[in-house]
C-alpha cells in the first residue's frame, strides 16, 4: 500500500502525515514514542478500536460541530490556519477519503491495519477515553477526544520507531 493510503485512519491523517515525525519546528516538542511503537503486529483489538472510530465518524459525517472541533484541534496542533477556507479544504479531503474507504470491501479494516503497521499506537488511557466518548457522547465530544489522541498524542498520525 502507498504511504498516503497507509496514513489515513481518518485521513487518519492524509494531511497529518504530510510531515514526518522529525520535521518539527525548532524548539517544538514531540510526543515520545511509547513501548507499543516498537511492535510490528496488528492486534485485532486495536484494529477493532480503529474501525469502530471510523464508523462513528461516518455517523457524524454531517455534524458541523464534529468537523468544527476536529479541524480546530488539527489546525492548533499543527500550527496551521483555521480560517474557513482551510477548514473546508481539510474537511473535504477527509470526507472524500471516508467515502472512498466506506465503499471498498473491508476498506476501514484494511486502512486501520496499514496504519497500525506504520503509525504510532494510542495509549491504553487514550483508548479508554476515546472508546467512552465514541459510545456515550455527542459527535463533538467524540471529535475532541479522537482528534486529541491523533494530533495531540500522535496516535495513528506520527510514524513510529521500528527496531
Amino acid at each position: 500500500m502507498s504511504a498516503r493510503y497507509t496514513s489515513w485512519v481518518l485521513a487518519l491523517s492524509l494531511l497529518a502525515c504530510s510531515r514526518r515525525e522529525g520535521d518539527t519546528k525548532a524548539g517544538a516538542s514531540r510526543t515520545p514514542p511509547s513501548a507499543a511503537d516498537t511492535v510490528t503486529s496488528e492486534p485485532p483489538e486495536l484494529v477493532a478500536f480503529c474501525v469502530a472510530n471510523l464508523k462513528r465518524v461516518m455517523s457524524c459525517f454531517d455534524d458541523a460541530a464534529f468537523w468544527d472541533t476536529f479541524s480546530l484541534i488539527h489546525s492548533g496542533a499543527k500550527n496551521q490556519p483555521s480560517d474557513p477556507e482551510s477548514k473546508r479544504m481539510f474537511v473535504g479531503v477527509i470526507k472524500d477519503d471516508l467515502m472512498k474507504y466506506s465503499r471498498e470491501p473491508n476498506g476501514f479494516a484494511e486502512n486501520c491495519r496499514a496504519s497500525i503497521r506504520e503509525l504510532r499506537w494510542p495509549t491504553p488511557e487514550s483508548i479508554r477515553i476515546v472508546s467512552d466518548k465514541r459510545e456515550h457522547a455527542s459527535c463533538a465530544e467524540f471529535a475532541n477526544s479522537w482528534a486529541w489522541m491523533m494530533y495531540g498524542e500522535g496516535a495513528f498520525h506520527l510514524e513510529r520507531t521500528k527496531k
